[in-house]
């Protein structure tokens, strides 16, 4: 603070100079000229004023006295000297800053010396004004909860038994590159608690359990994204962390539904599926009851397809048994949409919504063949994806959705076992097309 003190002081000591000298550079310029424009001018045509000033110059020329002029000349040197006088007071309160000893100084000025001496030594990303101009900027941010502060995370690839992460603050134009691990101190400065991050390049999965244990909203980001400006890629992530609303989701329900040993034994062997009918009629029972509010709808092929090609909602829940090439869907003779059915279902734009995939393995790849979460994305069916590569247990269903809605949680909080693809980060921090 003391700092900014001086420095303004400084500048308008200047600026006063600079009009000062203006001013009376200007005087001295119309009294030389006086002289010669009375000599040209008759008395008669003269104003008070100029016959007094023609008097004056006379006499001062008869008896060898200073003339307007040499006292204007006067008056600048005056200005100029004090001007000096002036300027150096800055320096002068500077350097008795400087030698105010520690017990002197409010904790204030501590905290400014050691930020600044910080950033000298390495140990800071940032001097002190920085980060006061960098929670200002971040403050600003936060209040549009469509576009919130985001920190952008790209790992790249291990050298040895170092790497590099780069951070990149949707609030900050400067991209840090630290050569540490996640908590290392520096590493730490290059982002707020309270951001939403989106981790690219080589993500492993301590990276990510490193997240979840630090409580840190999180995406992975998929390179079959259809956004590509920042505030695109912003507000996908955005979707996981806003609070939900029952009135803004819709599911779609392809869990088991035939009833009785024979007909529910015969559907969940077509569909590959273990367990009782009783006990999938009890699952299902219980999702229903804590989904509240919420519009759930059976799934078919048709209200499947109709949902992900023209669907409003912003959060869309898919519950059904998945091999991770297809979806099946209830009934005896219900069937399934294959990969390939999936993949003729086509957006043109992609819709600002997140898809929630509680199937089995429909975020896991096979082979060079893309996993239904990226297939979604690249057929812009969504923004956001949230999908397991492993298995998704119905009867853990019910009790996510209820904490869901009772606490008024969010998609990346409830789902946390599933990972949230948006977009592949590599190479975009630092290229990203303004949005």
């Amino acid at each position: 603070m003391k700092e900014n003190r001086l420095r303004a002081k400084l500048v308008s000591i200047v600026l006063i100079l600079f009009v000062s000298i203006s001013i009376v550079l200007e005087k001295a310029r119309c009294l030389e000229q006086e002289p010669e424009r009375a000599r040209d001018k008759p008395e008669s045509e003269m104003s008070p004023e100029e016959k007094q000033a023609r008097k004056e110059i006379q006499n001062a020329i008869l008896h060898g006295k200073r003339t307007p002029a040499d006292n204007a000349a006067e008056d600048l040197k005056r200005e100029i000297t004090f001007a000096k006088h002036s300027e150096a007071l800055p320096a002068q309160e500077a350097r008795e800053e400087r030698e105010k000893s520690e017990s002197e100084k409010t904790p204030e000025e501590k905290a400014i010396d050691k930020g600044i001496k910080d950033f000298v030594e390495g140990k800071s990303l940032l001097l002190p004004s920085d980060h006061q101009y960098r929670s200002a900027r971040r403050l600003t941010a936060s209040i549009n909860r469509d576009t919130p502060p985001t920190t952008f995370v790209t790992f790249e690839k291990p050298s040895g038994f170092s790497r590099t992460i780069k951070f990149k603050n949707s609030y900050w134009p400067t991209t840090f590159s630290v050569h540490d691990n996640l908590d290392g101190d520096l590493a730490r400065q290059c982002y707020d608690r309270g951001d939403v991050f989106v981790l690219g390049g080589y993500v492993t999965l301590s990276d990510e359990a490193w997240f979840k244990s630090n409580k840190l909203p999180y995406v992975i980001f998929s390179s079959e994204s259809p956004k590509t400006t920042t505030d695109e890629l912003i507000r996908a992530a955005a979707l996981t962390i806003r609070p939900f609303e029952p009135g803004d989701a819709i599911i779609l329900n392809a869990l088991p539904s035939e009833v009785g040993g024979v007909r529910g034994g015969l559907e969940l062997k077509r569909m590959g599926l273990s367990s009782t009918p009783d006990k999938w009629q009890d699952a299902k029972k219980q999702i229903i009851e804590a989904a509240g509010s919420t519009t759930i709808i059976p799934a078919t092929k048709e209200s499947v397809s109709t949902e992900l090609s023209e669907g409003t909602k912003n959060v869309l829940f898919l519950m059904a048994h998945s091999d991770s090439q297809s979806i099946y869907l209830p009934g005896l003779k219900g069937g399934k949409l294959s990969y390939r059915d999936l993949e003729s279902i086509v957006r043109d734009v992609a819709p600002n919504r997140a898809i929630v995939l509680l199937a089995c393995r429909a975020g896991k790849d096979r082979g060079e063949q893309r996993s239904l979460a990226k297939l979604f994305l690249k057929n812009r069916l969504a923004t956001a994806v949230l999908a397991s590569d492993g298995d998704v247990y119905a009867t853990s269903i019910a009790g996510v959705l209820r904490t869901l809605l009772r606490d008024k949680g969010n998609l990346n909080q409830s789902f946390g076992d599933l990972r949230t693809i948006v977009m592949d980060l590599s190479g975009i921090v630092g290229m990203v097309k303004k949005g």
